[in-house]
């Protein structure tokens, strides 16, 4: 960065109010004290988190187009010395169910490593035996996908709803696109201001571009892509601040919802909008200038005999707290 950029973004640093520098300041505090950021490594907070990264990650390798033959042994190694770090510990009340998602995918990665020519020599699960009774296998791994929509009613398709990764190239019909975003537009959203906009991508070398700026969908399908954005010109306030991630996050889990239920298969990414990615991004795309990214989805119809990851949930009781 030129001398020139660096005092043109000084000035306008200035000219923000005092009130939001303080409080932005205070954010970064709050996030970096009661996040795992500044857990002291190996502390259960550390390791319970990267017990449920890992897994996830083993689940998802599990579920793309192409698995790599003998894929997962390094990944495999750390877990086990993740969960026998958990096992010295002895503090069983401390997120068990991270300990016993991570066993169950090390379970699940031995009975399919035959199929994947995985070498499991080095896993020894007889040490975990005293555990291995509290999991059900099917929980994890993948399962086969399934053609959807019309729902009858809303239990059956929100436990339908899965992450697709392995998409055919057929294209989507633009209007059952719209139609999806239609529905999701049911959403509520502070003092019904409705920021949330989608944008259509179909160029496929766009969208290739753009899931390799994302960095979290290596070895999916390239597919269309939707952009949720926020309108941010919506918002005055500073205690305001969150409040498009609330909106575009009751926003997105509908359109998620909607999609489900005209057949579209999604693949929701993460979106960090802020440095350089947000850079790259509007090389490639027209993005108006109030308009904050907040997620990208990857959409499209999932491949004949094609599976997702099953993504194992957390018992209610520890989602649930009554007081």
């Amino acid at each position: 960065m030129g001398l020139v950029s660096k005092v043109m973004k000084f000035r306008l640093l200035l000219k923000i109010p005092r009130g939001f520098l303080s409080n932005g300041i205070m954010r970064v505090q709050t996030y970096y004290n009661k996040s795992s950021a500044s857990a002291v490594e190996g502390s259960l907070p550390a390791l319970c988190r990267e017990l449920r990264i890992e897994a996830h990650a083993i689940e998802k390798g599990l579920s793309l187009p192409s698995v790599r033959k003998g894929f997962g042994r390094e990944k495999i190694k750390k877990i086990l010395g993740l969960l026998d770090q958990y096992i010295a510990k002895g503090q069983y009340t401390y997120d068990k169910d991270a300990f016993l998602s991570a066993l169950g995918m090390v379970c699940r990665y031995v009975e399919e490593a035959e199929h994947y020519d995985c070498d499991t020599s080095f896993i020894d699960l007889k040490k975990y035996d005293r555990w291995v009774h509290e999991i059900d296998l099917k929980d994890y791994g993948t399962a086969q996908c399934v053609r959807g929509g019309g729902y009858s009613d809303f239990q059956t398709l929100a436990y339908s709803r899965h992450s697709v990764r392995d998409f055919s190239d057929k294209p989507l019909s633009v209007e059952k696109i719209k139609k999806a975003v239609k529905l999701a537009q049911t959403a509520p959203s502070a003092c019904n201001r409705q920021s949330s906009r989608i944008i259509h991508v179909t160029d496929r070398e766009k969208c290739e571009k753009i899931l390799n700026i994302q960095g979290g969908a290596k070895g999916h399908s390239i597919t269309e892509l939707l952009l949720l954005v926020s309108d941010l010109s919506l918002y005055r306030f500073l205690s305001e601040m969150d409040t498009p991630y609330l909106d575009s996050g009751i926003f997105l889990m509908n359109l998620l919802y909607s999609c489900t239920y005209y057949g579209i298969d999604t693949c929701p990414l993460i979106w960090d909008d802020y440095g350089e990615k947000g850079t790259e991004l509007r090389r490639i795309l027209p993005i108006g200038k109030n308009m904050h990214v907040i997620a990208v989805i990857q959409i499209g119809e999932h491949r004949e005999n094609s599976v997702h990851a099953i993504s194992h949930r957390r018992p209610v009781e520890d989602v649930f707290i009554e007081i």
